[in-house]
């Protein structure tokens, strides 16, 4: 058996004694300790920096193959990047660690020939520094791993993820392209003229976000968009809760299985909710002025709560009704497949 691979199968064999170990005697941290100094003894510690001038820089791209990044604003006019983490001997000698100035595009990247990640790597992760200013296009790629970015300032981010959690906070951008396949995706504090968040398995928040346009999509996980404000916000998701709280857009959403639940002071701006299984709730501070309402719930009873509104049709089985209160003119279309609508 070579040597790595003897190397590899035992770290396995550790981590599977300390997960045991976890769970039928959680108290004894002596042994735990012992498996802990085990693993230090067999790994050698990787600590690479790479630094460079960003004159004449305009476009960031990032390569991290699977590791963890945090990208956040630095203190000094260069970009720096460090790499921290722990291998085995022989997979310690082939980290590298690379930072390349091609044209006006940096470009930051692990290289990773002739070894790939798994038990004979263990990464504290990849911290890039970079100086504050407005880049043009910051590309971030990462196989398996978190993303953490704040402070930053871009035209244009575009962030890939295979797996992962993602968070991102304090952004200045013109567009947001983000792409998870499976983790948790938070996006708080932030300003972007166009913002593209999809995720195919996790859930995802955002917080305090301004844009004129916002698309979610989600394949399964709960959506919250919180203290929101857009001209316009979609929003689909195939599997999972979506809940928007006090915000202000022109919205547009739809769910193949999951409850919609709208939380505002009030309707600013045209909605058109519609969910396949599942309820759909509008829970308004105030009385609606002005607001043309049109609920089909295919199976299930659609009804208003809200006082002061005029009922053009309402159906002998309460699954259909159209109404008004004030000129109507805000429009307010709800469809469900099955599940209740409620205004209240």
């Amino acid at each position: 058996m070579k040597f790595k691979t003897f190397i590899g199968l035992l770290l396995v064999i550790i981590g599977v004694a300390g997960v045991v170990y976890v769970y039928l005697d959680r108290g004894n941290d002596n042994v735990l300790a012992k498996l802990d100094n085990i693993a230090d003894r067999l790994l050698e510690e990787v600590n690479l920096e790479r630094s460079s001038e960003v004159d004449n820089i305009k476009d960031i791209v990032i390569d991290s193959g699977s590791t963890n990044v945090t990208v956040v604003k630095g203190d000094s006019t260069q970009a720096v990047a460090t790499l921290k983490g722990k291998a085995t001997p022989n997979i310690a000698k082939k980290i590298n660690l690379e930072m390349l100035r091609s044209g006006d595009k940096l470009i930051i990247e692990i290289d990773q020939k002739g070894w790939s990640f798994g038990v004979n790597w263990m990464s504290e992760g990849l911290r890039i520094e970079l100086p504050e200013t407005v880049w043009d296009n910051v590309t971030i790629d990462v196989g398996s791993g978190n993303i953490d970015i704040a402070e930053f300032h871009a035209e244009q981010l575009v962030i890939d993820s295979g797996s992962g959690n993602l968070t991102l906070s304090n952004l200045e951008l013109g567009k947001l392209k983000l792409d998870s396949g499976s983790g948790n995706v938070s996006i708080h504090d932030s300003r972007t003229k166009e913002l593209k968040a999809k995720a195919s398995s996790g859930n995802m928040k955002l917080g305090d976000v301004i844009g004129d346009s916002i698309e979610l999509k989600l394949g399964s996980g709960k959506l919250e968009v919180e203290r929101y404000t857009a001209e316009s916000l979609t929003f689909e998701s195939s599997s999972g809760n979506v809940r928007l709280i006090d915000g202000r857009a022109k919205v547009d959403g739809k769910t193949s299985s999951g409850n919609i639940t709208l939380e505002a002071e009030n309707l600013f701006y045209d909605t058109s909710l519609k969910a396949s299984s599942g309820r759909v709730l509008i829970a308004l501070d105030e009385n609606p002025e002005s607001l043309a309402v049109e609920f089909k719930a295919g199976s299930g009873i659609a009804k208003i709560k809200k006082n002061g509104f005029t009922y053009n049709k309402e159906s002998s089985d309460h699954d259909y009704l159209d109404a008004v209160i004030g000129a109507g003119n805000i429009k307010l279309k709800v469809a469900t497949g099955s599940g209740n609508i409620t205004l209240e």
